[in-house]
């Protein structure tokens, strides 16, 4: 199999991050190379992990990388979690996949790091590049809300390595909306509805989430439930699945819609109308795709600016 690691780059309409590079003409301070750095028993598992994938091939000095580097105590939780002592026990595609989520290109320091969502080396469903949430928090910076820099800067001429207090796990539909405090509500929904183990599956998902605060502006207007509480439990299920579509569809074919098109939601009675327009993809009308394709193992995930009702 070839091996290349992809670009660090954004969503849609969001920000990237800023790296840290050695203007021209200024003479860069000597540093051992990242293939050294990463020698020795600090970083021991992260580099089995790369030679079992034949990553560490390609840091090799020629380009520059940045490097999230579990400590050993993490990657032998992470092995216990999955009921195995070894990485090489792990499929070897998987094991690729997660040592691609751990490397960015780029010199990045610590304070490079800003709070949004980027998309990772890593690859999910469909061969979409996995997405990451970067939080600068009063903890630290970071990651899926699972892995946190703690010890920062480890500088090489070719990068950097942060050392990292957590594997940081490859996402599914439902790892995403767990990960972000902003949508916690959608998230409580979801669980209320007993369907976080459905959107954990491999099977793909497309869902349209919907922020807490365009879910707070949605129960102050509305005459019938003023909290996710209120929506009765025989009604909650539809409710959310209403906002789900139990096939892969991103953004780029959304575009292609021409000039709309009924898609069958997962409560598998109703239609969702999508229409593509000059000014962006909406749903029934009137509810907006505002950020796209943020992608999970099992799916994707666009955030709109309107709960969805049928």
């Amino acid at each position: 199999m070839k091996h290349q690691i992809l670009t660090f780059w954004k969503f849609m309409a969001i920000g990237v991050v800023a790296l840290t590079m050695a203007s021209c003409g200024e003479a860069e301070p000597e540093f051992p190379l990242l293939q050294t750095q990463l020698e020795g028993d600090r970083f021991q598992k992260m580099e089995e992990l790369l030679d079992l994938t034949d990553l560490k091939q390609y840091i090799n000095g020629e380009l520059q990388y940045t490097i999230l580097a579990p400590t050993n105590e993490a990657f032998d939780a992470f092995l216990e979690q999955r009921g195995v002592t070894e990485l090489s026990e792990l499929p070897s595609d998987e094991l690729e996949q997660i040592a691609r989520y751990h490397i960015l290109n780029g010199k990045a320091d610590e304070s490079a790091f800003v709070t949004n969502y980027f998309a990772s080396s890593a690859v999910g469903y469909d061969e979409t590049p996995l997405g990451v949430l970067i939080e600068r928090t009063s903890n630290g910076v970071m990651f899926n809300r699972q892995s946190t820099i703690i010890n920062a800067n480890i500088e090489a001429n070719d990068g950097f390595i942060h050392q990292m207090d957590s594997v940081i796990t490859l996402p599914t539909v439902m790892d995403h909306l767990d990960a972000n405090p902003e949508l916690s509500i959608m998230a409580a929904g979801l669980r209320r509805a007993n369907l976080q183990g459905l959107l954990d599956m491999e099977e793909p998902f497309t869902v349209f989430a919907i922020p807490d605060d365009t879910w707070n502006l949605y129960f102050d207007n509305s005459t019938d439930y003023e909290s996710l509480d209120d929506i009765p439990d025989e009604e909650i299920e539809d409710f959310m699945r209403y906002h789900i579509l139990d096939e892969f569809v991103d953004f780029e074919e959304l575009q292609q819609i021409f000039p709309d098109q009924d898609f069958r939601t997962w409560d598998g009675a109703n239609d969702l109308n999508i229409r593509s327009t000059a000014n962006g993809v909406y749903l029934n009308n009137d509810a907006k795709i505002w950020v796209a394709d943020l992608n999970a193992t099992n799916g994707v995930i666009h955030f709109i600016d309107q709960v969805l009702t049928r």
